[in-house]
């Protein structure tokens, strides 16, 4: 009588130990799932640049509360399992769950980790950037200059040629007055003989 009285002693505590272990597992479980950021907070993000962004988006990937909550609810779950607490039905949902649940902080760790990693690199490209860019503007400017001092030397160019071209019509007309003067000459000589 005795010996029946512990056996059913026992069930009672092992059924109770089991109902609380399940509402731990549910209870966890629950804080995890809640403690993951919505999808807005992810993918709407304003934080005017892309480093912005990335802290705004560095800082919503943490979730110190969803990842301690989810690790509560594993340790329970699996002694619940071991202990056989768990009915076909709601081990088969508590698996599914702490599996998308696992897969989604997998997820969100590696993100975090890349948004570690961009964060400190994208100064160091925009100041290259930067350099390449001023780079391209003194090259630009050097060219500038060096078409204007050649524009500058072909006008002077032309300005001497067309001197020189004015200056020789200048002689032709001066050595043309000449001969026409001295072709008069010779006629008014000729003229005087014959009045003589």
């Amino acid at each position: 009588m005795v010996h029946c009285t512990m056996v059913s002693d026992t069930d009672a505590l092992f059924s109770e130990a089991s109902d609380e272990l399940q509402e731990d597992v549910y209870e966890h479980l629950e804080t995890a799932e809640e403690a993951l950021p919505d999808v807005e907070a992810v993918w709407e993000l304003d934080g005017g640049n892309v480093i912005g962004v990335l802290n705004q988006l560095q800082s919503t990937l943490k979730v110190d509360e969803a990842e301690e909550s989810f690790q509560e609810a594993r340790k329970w779950y699996l002694m619940g399992e071991k202990a056989d607490a768990f009915d076909d039905g709601q081990q088969t949902d508590l698996e599914e769950r702490i599996e998308e649940v696992e897969d989604t902080l997998d997820a969100m760790g590696e993100v975090r980790d890349g948004v570690d990693e961009l964060i400190p690199e994208l100064p160091e490209l925009k100041s290259a950037l930067e350099d390449v860019s001023t780079t391209d503007e003194v090259d630009d400017g050097d060219v500038e200059s060096d078409e204007a001092v050649e524009d500058d030397d072909g006008v002077a160019d032309d300005e001497g040629d067309e001197d020189v071209e004015n200056e020789t019509d200048d002689g032709d007309e001066s050595s043309g007055a000449a001969e026409s003067w001295g072709s008069d000459d010779e006629d008014g000589t000729d003229d005087q003989g014959s009045l003589a």
